[in-house]
């Protein structure tokens, strides 16, 4: 198995958000929004690059960049040990709310985990 976060796997355009902003799914937690869409056939080839995407949307108003910094490291690591277990032709975005900065890595990991399974990409 790859445990890898490679840059395949990154939501990072522009366009990429907006598409799965408007089609996708949204799941919310009392910590974490996130919002997931299933690729299909007929959908842009820009998703076709990698099975699972994930792209992360971190606020300035969750607190100083060391804060954030460290948040958008734990959701990484979350997804990066985690994406074997994704149904393939999926693309996440997580938003973490104010209330998640404050969150040990477990705890952070239960909820993206219970949002998952919400979401029956698990």
């Amino acid at each position: 198995m790859n445990f890898k976060f490679n840059k395949k796997e990154r939501l990072h355009l522009n366009r990429e958000f907006k598409i799965i902003f408007t089609r996708g799914k949204k799941y919310e937690s009392e910590f974490i929004k996130i919002y997931v869409y299933h690729l299909e056939q007929r959908d842009d080839f820009i998703f076709l690059k990698s099975p699972v995407r994930f792209g992360l949307v971190v606020s300035r108003k969750l607190g100083k960049a060391v804060k954030r910094n460290k948040l958008k490291r734990q959701l990484r690591e979350i997804f990066r040990l985690n994406k074997h277990r994704i149904f393939k032709n999926t693309a996440i975005i997580v938003f973490p709310k104010k209330e998640a900065i404050n969150l040990k890595y477990k705890q952070l990991e239960e909820n993206i985990l219970y949002l998952w399974k919400k979401a029956k990409i698990l």
